[in-house]
Parts: structure tokens; sequence; C-alpha cells
């Protein structure tokens, strides 16, 4: 019997300005499992790891983390995430 998932998305659907990066997805990784994406640019290679982690908003489908599931993210362009984080910073500071 299959182990169950850590991490899922059911029939997940996510547009980028209007244009579909992926449709009807489904994926689930259990633990043990080893992952690699390969296509084109522009395929979600980026976007699906980013949705697995909770980080992309997803247009339709579902996503699912086991409870006491930590999940880490590295970002392919980590610039674009500290900026953001600054950003919440400072927003929280503001707001002190």
């Amino acid at each position: 019997m299959p182990a169950p998932p850590l991490l899922a998305l059911l029939n997940a659907h996510v547009t980028f300005g209007g244009r579909p990066t992926f449709s009807d997805v489904s994926v689930a990784i259990a633990r043990g499992d080893r992952v690699c994406l390969v296509g084109r640019n522009g395929g979600g290679k980026s976007t699906l790891p980013r949705a697995l982690a909770g980080l992309a908003e997803l247009d339709g489908g579902e996503r699912f983390q086991q409870p006491r599931t930590r999940v880490a993210y590295l970002a392919q362009r980590q610039q674009e995430i500290l900026t953001e984080f600054q950003k919440i910073v400072e927003m929280q500071s503001s707001a002190a």
C-alpha cells in the first residue's frame, strides 16, 4: 500500500495574465518521494512547487497538506521573496 501524501494538489488550475499556466493537475508527494520537473519555459515548473507550498493561489482545484507537515521553499529568484518579506515587516512596523 502506498504511503499517504504529505502534500497534494487535486485538479489544480493556475492562470497567469489570463492564460492558463497549468490546468487539471493532480499530484501527491509522500514521505521519501523525490520529484523532478522538466518542461518548456512558461510551462509552470516554478509555479507548481509554489502552489504545493501554498505560496501561489490556485484558480481552481484543491491543495492538501498533512497536519504537522512543515513545507520549506527556496525561491528561484530569492530577491523577490525577500522584497515581499520586507514589505510585510514594514507594514507590521507601521501598524505598531
